[in-house]
C-alpha cells in the first residue's frame, strides 16, 4: 500500500510534525544549547570553545554570543553544529536510537508532503493546536517528538502533554509519539510506561513509534517509507479501537440496570421456571442461567450499538481500511493482557469449577497430583477430556449418555526449528504457565468416567476418595443422586484396605515372635513365616480370611544348637520330614481359602481402572490404589488414608472450543492413514524373486512369508492368481 493510501484509510490529507528538528533559527538553536550548556560544552565545537570559557565569567551573556556565533555560520554549517549536539545528547542519556539526520527528516517530509507551516516546534505549540482543532482536524495526522530537548526533566515527556492537549481539545485527528527513546522491542512497554503517568481522567489513545524503524541516521526512501506505513497502521489501530471503547463506556452500566431491572419485573413463578426449572433440566447452577441471561442482554445491546453509531462504524471502516498494512511481528514475550482477554475467552480457572463443584464436562483438564509422589521432580503432566458433550453431561436423574469419554494428553509446544505441529496435534487456545501447550492426538485412553466423577464431589479437584469424605452441600441433583454409588464401595475398600494393613503387622509381629533359633542342620525361615502371615492378611472386602499359620514348636536343643562352635561347623541340611509336612499344609490352606477370593479381588481391581489400554503416558494414573494417611512424627495425619488416581482437575476449556478439539480428534482417527501404494508394498519395496512381473493393469503384492509349491491339480489347470 502506498503512503498516500495509508494516509487516506485514515481520513487523512494533513500531516503536522512537532518536533526539535525544527529548531533551525540562531536564536532557537541557542535557546536549546543553553538549555543542555554541559552537551555543549563537551561537543568540541570548535565556535564555540573561546566563547564558552568566558562563560565562566559572564554567563549572562553567553545566550547572545551564542546567536552570534550561529548566525555567523553558513546554514550547512548548523545543521553540522545540531547533529553534534544531538550525537552528544545521545552518548550522555544513553538512548538506543541515533536521530535522524537534517536530509532524513527532509525526505521524511517530503514523503509525508509535510508544508512547511506545518512543521512546528515546541514554542507556541498549544495555541495552534488549540486553533487547529477548532478548525476541524479530522484530516490531520500529527507526529509528536517525545522529548524536548532543553534539560528540564519536565520536558522529557513533553510530546505527552501535546496528546493531553489534542484530547483536551477534542481532536478528531490521529496522533503518534515518535522517539528515538526506544526500540522496536519497547515500543508497547513505553506505550505502558507513559499510560501509567496519565491521570485518571487523561484517556488518549496512545502511540509510540521508535525511530529506530527509520533504520539509522540517514535511511534510504523505501525503509523510511515502510516505516511509516507501519506508524500509520499502529496509531489507526489505537485510535480506532480507542474511539469504539470511549463510545461503549458510558453505555455499559445503562444496559445492565436494564437487564436487572427486566429481571426483577419477572414474577417469581415464571422466574423459577426460567432459572431453577432450567438450571436442573440443563444440570446446572442457577447462577449459571442467570449469568447466561445478563451477558446475552448487553452483548445484543453492544451488538446493536456497533452497527448503529456513525462513530463506531467510521471508526470499524478504518480498522478494516488499514488490513492492507502488514505488520511483522515483533520478537517479544507474550503479552499479559492479550493473553488475560484470550484465556478468558477460552480457559475456566480451577478455583471457580471446583469450588462450585462443578460437574465434570468434556474439555476439562486434569494434571498429576505432585502431592502423591514420592519423587519431588515429577514432571507435571496435563490432560484433557473430551467427548460429546450431551453424552459427557450429567442428567438430573444422575443418568448420562456415555459411560467413557477420551483423554488426551498435554504437550510443550515445539521448540523453534523443530518439526511443526501437524494433523495429528491441535494447538490450543489459551495460555498454561506461560506456554501454549498442544493436544497429542495420537495417544488416547479411554477412561471410566464413573471415577472422574470424584473430582467434582471435592473443592479440590482431586480424583480421589478419602476415609470419611462426606458429600458435600451445593451438590447439583444429579450429583447428589450417584455420590452414595460412586463413594460407597470406595469406602469400605479403605475400611478393607486399613484392616488388611493392620491384620498384617499383627501376624508379621506374631511370626517374628513365635520364631525360636534352629540348629544350621536344620534351619526354620523365619521370612517364610513373615510372608505368610502378610498374605494372611491380604484380604479384599466379601473375601474369608485365611485361617492362622502356628510356627512349629522349638526344639529343646535349639538354642543350644547355635551357642557354641558347633552351629558353625554343622553343614546344612533339608528340614526334618514333619517341619516340610506342616509348612506344605499352611500353605496349602492358605491357597484354598484364597481361591474363593480371587473373583471379589478381580471385581475390585476392575472398578479400580480408569485407563483402558492407556499408553505410557497415563501410567501412573491408569489405575487407582490406596494409599495410608500421612503424618509426621508425633503429629496427626494431615492427609486421611484414601484411594487416590493422582489427578486433579486444574482447568477447563470451554466450548465451542473443546468442541474443536472433539472434531479435529475424529478427523484425525478417522483419515486415510496410508496411501494405496504404501500398504501394497508394505511400506517399502518388495524383494524381486517375492513379486510376479506387474504387466498394465497387475499389482505387484509382497510375499509376507514362503508359501508352498501348490499341488497340481487332477484337471491340469495351472493354480488361479489372485
Amino acid at each position: 500500500m502506498k503512503l498516500e493510501a495509508a494516509l487516506h484509510c485514515l481520513g487523512g490529507t494533513r500531516v503536522i510534525w512537532i518536533d526539535d528538528h525544527f529548531n533551525d533559527t540562531p536564536a532557537q538553536l541557542a535557546t536549546m544549547f543553553i538549555a543542555n550548556l554541559e552537551k555543549v560544552k563537551v561537543s568540541g565545537v570548535p565556535e564555540f570553545a573561546d566563547l564558552l570559557e568566558r562563560d565562566e565569567f559572564e554567563p549572562e551573556a553567553t545566550e547572545g554570543r551564542l546567536v552570534q556565533a550561529l548566525t555567523d555560520m553558513r546554514e550547512d554549517r548548523r545543521d553540522e553544529v545540531k547533529a553534534i549536539f544531538f550525537d552528544v545528547e545521545k552518548a550522555v542519556e544513553g538512548f538506543p536510537v541515533d536521530e535522524l539526520s537534517t536530509a532524513a527528516v527532509e525526505r521524511a517530509c517530503s514523503l509525508l508532503a509535510i508544508a512547511d507551516k506545518d512543521r512546528w516546534t515546541f514554542d507556541g505549540v498549544e495555541q495552534k493546536i488549540r486553533d487547529t482543532v477548532r478548525e476541524g482536524d479530522g484530516n490531520v495526522s500529527y507526529i509528536v517528538d517525545l522529548k524536548e530537548s532543553r534539560g528540564t526533566r519536565s520536558l522529557v515527556t513533553r510530546g505527552m502533554d501535546i496528546l493531553k492537549v489534542l484530547a483536551t481539545e477534542g481532536s478528531r485527528g490521529t496522533a503518534f509519539i515518535l522517539t528515538h527513546e526506544t526500540v522496536i522491542a519497547n515500543e508497547g512497554k513505553t506505550e505502558v510506561e507513559l499510560r501509567m503517568g496519565l491521570e485518571p481522567d487523561e484517556d488518549i489513545p496512545l502511540c509510540v513509534i521508535s525511530k529506530q524503524r527509520l533504520a539509522g541516521r540517514d535511511p534510504d526512501t523505501e525503509v523510511m517509507e515502510e516505516a511509516f506505513r507501519v506508524a500509520i497502521k499502529r496509531a489507526g489501530l489505537r485510535r480506532g479501537v480507542h474511539e469504539v471503547l470511549t463510545k461503549a463506556a458510558p453505555q455499559v452500566p445503562r444496559w445492565f440496570e436494564d437487564a436487572r431491572g427486566r429481571l426483577l419485573r419477572i414474577p417469581p413463578e415464571r422466574l423459577d421456571a426460567h432459572v431453577v426449572e432450567r438450571g436442573y433440566e440443563e444440570g446446572v447452577s442457577e447462577l449459571h442461567v442467570l449469568e447466561r441471561t445478563l451477558t446475552a442482554h448487553m452483548a445484543q445491546k453492544m451488538r446493536s450499538m456497533f452497527a448503529t453509531d456513525e462513530t463506531v462504524r467510521a471508526s470499524s471502516e478504518r480498522l478494516r481500511a488499514l488490513r492492507g498494512i502488514k505488520l511483522a511481528p515483533v520478537e517479544a514475550p507474550p503479552d499479559e493482557d492479550l493473553v488475560a482477554f484470550r484465556n478468558a475467552e477460552t480457559w475456566e480457572e480451577a478455583d471457580l469449577i471446583n469450588a462450585s463443584f462443578a460437574p465434570i464436562a468434556s474439555g476439562d483438564v486434569f494434571e498429576l497430583d505432585l502431592s502423591e509422589f514420592s519423587n519431588k521432580q515429577m514432571a507435571r503432566k496435563r490432560f484433557v477430556l473430551i467427548g460429546q458433550a450431551c453424552e459427557i453431561g450429567l442428567r438430573p436423574n444422575g443418568k448420562r449418555g456415555a459411560r467413557t469419554g477420551i483423554l488426551l494428553p498435554l504437550k510443550a509446544p515445539p521448540k523453534p526449528g523443530e518439526e511443526k505441529t501437524g494433523a495429528k496435534q491441535y494447538v490450543l487456545q489459551c495460555t498454561l504457565d506461560g506456554v501454549t501447550p498442544v493436544v497429542d492426538l495420537r495417544n488416547p485412553a479411554t477412561v471410566d468416567l464413573s471415577i472422574m466423577d470424584l473430582a467434582s464431589f471435592r473443592s479440590d479437584g482431586a480424583v480421589r476418595f478419602d476415609k470419611g469424605q462426606a458429600c458435600p452441600a451445593g451438590l447439583l441433583p444429579g450429583q447428589v443422586r450417584i455420590y452414595g454409588e460412586r463413594t460407597g464401595w470406595l469406602s469400605d475398600y479403605v475400611a478393607a484396605c486399613e484392616d488388611k494393613a493392620a491384620r498384617a503387622a499383627a501376624a508379621v509381629a506374631a511370626a517374628k515372635a513365635a520364631a525360636r533359633p534352629r540348629p544350621v542342620a536344620a534351619p526354620v525361615p523365619e521370612a517364610a513365616f513373615a510372608v505368610l502371615a502378610a498374605n494372611a492378611g491380604d484380604a479384599v472386602p466379601g473375601a474369608p480370611a485365611a485361617p492362622p499359620v502356628e510356627p512349629p514348636p522349638a526344639t529343646p536343643d535349639a538354642a543350644s544348637a547355635l551357642d557354641g562352635p558347633a552351629s558353625v561347623e554343622a553343614s546344612p541340611a533339608e528340614p526334618p520330614a514333619d517341619l516340610r509336612a506342616e509348612m506344605e499344609a499352611a500353605i496349602e490352606r492358605l491357597r484354598d481359602a484364597y481361591k474363593d477370593q480371587a473373583s471379589t479381588h478381580g471385581a475390585v481391581a476392575r472398578r479400580l481402572l480408569l485407563a483402558v489400554a492407556s499408553p505410557d503416558d497415563f501410567k501412573n494414573v491408569a489405575v487407582g490404589g490406596f494409599e495410608p494417611a500421612k503424618a509426621a512424627k508425633g503429629r496427626p495425619p494431615h492427609v486421611p488414608a484414601r484411594v487416590t488416581w493422582r489427578l486433579i482437575r486444574c482447568g477447563r476449556i470451554r466450548e465451542p472450543f473443546a468442541a474443536d478439539i472433539l472434531s479435529n480428534y475424529l478427523a484425525s482417527v478417522g483419515r486415510n492413514a496410508f496411501e494405496i501404494d504404501f500398504v501394497l508394498t508394505g511400506g517399502g519395496a518388495a524383494p524381486a524373486a517375492a513379486a510376479k512381473p506387474a504387466g498394465p493393469t497387475a499389482v505387484a503384492l509382497p510375499a509376507l512369508s514362503p508359501a508352498p509349491a501348490p499341488a497340481a491339480s487332477s484337471g491340469g489347470e495351472a493354480p488361479a492368481e489372485v
